[in-house]
């Protein structure tokens, strides 16, 4: 269900619009409605609204100015315009925001529906759009631990780094140059890892994580799994220290 504000400076309608959007209530909730657009702007655009449907004309900040502030604050935000001047300048500023719809008073039920229905494919797609990057990111992220998780296990294998896997290191974001010393230390439980239950493993390696992490807060560092168990590298140009757990 989308969320909706209504921006009119006249109150029928406001409630005439009202009206039409609760028979769209599987569809649409309205969480606000303004008599202005400054107060829209100040109190309705915080709401993180998913349509605005706003007259032009009103008072203090135009509609087409309230939309492109807002979209400014919520790039997913869709717009309906509904008007009672047939202005071909408004028209061409209302599409150059990207609106949905631009309807002229008096507002009639199959306009103002098929407005509705295009404004809510519109929501649709672009929330499926983001989702689908948002997946990807992960996806792509996920990927990346894989690859730096193999690096690093080659890395600890190695007594210099050839120019050419240096090369790919920095590609899978892993930098080592101008740190003349690595430690590499394994972190081995007191337990065998077939005798640790699986959320037991998942709960040691959270943990360890967030030592690892204050322990070495103000060292560059890298984590990764290594036969089983948590290893870590410690780049550094001081002299090591030993640490223990």
């Amino acid at each position: 269900m989308y969320s909706v504000i209504i921006v009119d400076d006249e109150a029928p309608i406001r409630e005439r619009i009202l009206g039409f959007l609760a028979k769209r209530s599987e569809d649409f909730t309205v969480i606000g409605s303004f008599g202005n657009g400054y107060d829209a702007l100040l109190s309705g655009v915080p709401l993180e609204p998913d349509l605005i449907i706003t007259d032009i004309k009103m008072p203090f900040i135009s509609g087409l100015e309230l939309i492109k502030r807002a979209k400014q604050e919520l790039p997913l935000v869709q717009a309906i315009v509904v008007s009672g001047f047939d202005d071909f300048e408004f028209a061409k500023e209302a599409i150059s925001l990207g609106v949905v719809g631009y309807i002229l008073k008096p507002v009639s039920p199959e306009e103002i529906g098929n407005t509705l229905t295009k404004a809510k494919e519109a929501l649709d797609k672009e929330y499926q759009v983001d989702k689908d990057i948002k997946d990807l990111q992960a996806k792509n992220e996920t990927v990346l631990k894989v690859v730096q998780n193999d690096d690093l296990n080659k890395l600890v294998t190695l007594k210099s780094i050839p120019s050419n896997f240096l090369q790919k290191l920095k590609a899978d974001g892993i930098f080592v140059e101008g740190y003349p010393n690595l430690l590499f230390a394994v972190f081995d439980s007191d337990e065998s890892s077939d005798e640790i239950s699986f959320q037991d493993s998942e709960l040691v390696t959270y943990y360890l994580g967030q030592y690892v992490g204050e322990e070495f807060a103000h060292k560059h560092f890298a984590t990764f799994e290594s036969g089983g168990d948590q290893s870590l590298i410690l780049m550094t140009g001081l002299s090591f220290r030993v640490y223990g757990i």
